[in-house]
C-alpha cells in the first residue's frame, strides 16, 4: 500500500481540523479549538478512478498561525501535495489560500494540491464569489462543507489521484 503526506493549509478557523475528523471520523465538532504545531491523522483511501490503488494518507493539519512561515518549516518536507483551504464566508481567507497555494507550487515544484472553499454550508452558493484563479481549468477546486460532509472525500480523492498519477 502507498503511504503519502498531504499538508493541510489554510488561515487559522478555515475548517482544516473538521476536514480532516470528517474524514477520518465521519464526525464534526462545533466547537473551535485552534491546533496548535501540528496534528496529525491517518486514512486509507481507494481514490478513483484508480481503484486499484489504495492510498494510506498520512494528513497533517497545521496550526494556521504558521501561514506562509510553513515553508521554512520541516513540517512540509517530505509532503506529496495539500489540500489548501479558505472559508467560503470570509474573502480575506480565500486570498490567502491563494498566496500559499502560489507559495506552495513555487517551494514544492511538481506536487499537486487542491483548492478547498470549505464551510458551503453557511453561504448559498450562487452568492460565492470565486476568484479568477480558482477558475483556471488546470485548477482543482472543491466547494465543501466539513459540518455535512459535503465533497469531503472528493477533495482527499482527488489529490491521492493527482498524486498517484504524477508518482509523487
Amino acid at each position: 500500500m502507498l503511504t503519502r503526506k498531504i499538508m493541510l493549509l489554510g488561515e487559522i478557523a478555515v475548517g482544516k481540523t473538521a476536514l480532516a475528523r470528517r474524514l477520518v471520523f465521519n464526525q464534526f465538532e462545533a466547537g473551535y479549538k485552534a491546533t496548535l504545531g501540528v496534528d496529525i491523522y491517518t486514512h486509507v483511501l481507494v481514490p478513483q478512478p484508480v481503484p486499484e490503488t489504495p492510498v494510506k494518507l498520512s494528513i497533517w493539519d497545521i496550526d494556521g498561525d504558521l501561514s506562509e512561515g510553513i515553508f521554512s518549516h520541516n513540517y512540509i518536507k517530505g509532503a506529496s501535495g495539500a489540500l489548501i483551504i479558505g472559508d467560503a464566508t470570509r474573502p480575506a481567507t480565500i486570498n490567502a489560500m491563494i498566496a500559499l497555494a502560489d507559495t506552495f507550487r513555487d517551494t514544492q515544484p511538481g506536487r499537486p494540491f487542491v483548492y478547498v472553499l470549505n464551510k458551503l454550508d453557511l453561504v448559498e452558493d450562487h452568492t460565492l464569489m470565486v476568484p479568477p484563479a480558482l477558475q483556471d481549468p488546470e485548477a482543482i477546486l472543491h466547494k465543501t462543507s466539513a459540518m455535512t460532509g459535503h465533497n469531503v472525500g472528493e477533495a482527499f480523492s482527488d489529490l491521492a489521484t493527482a498524486i498517484i498519477r504524477i508518482g509523487a
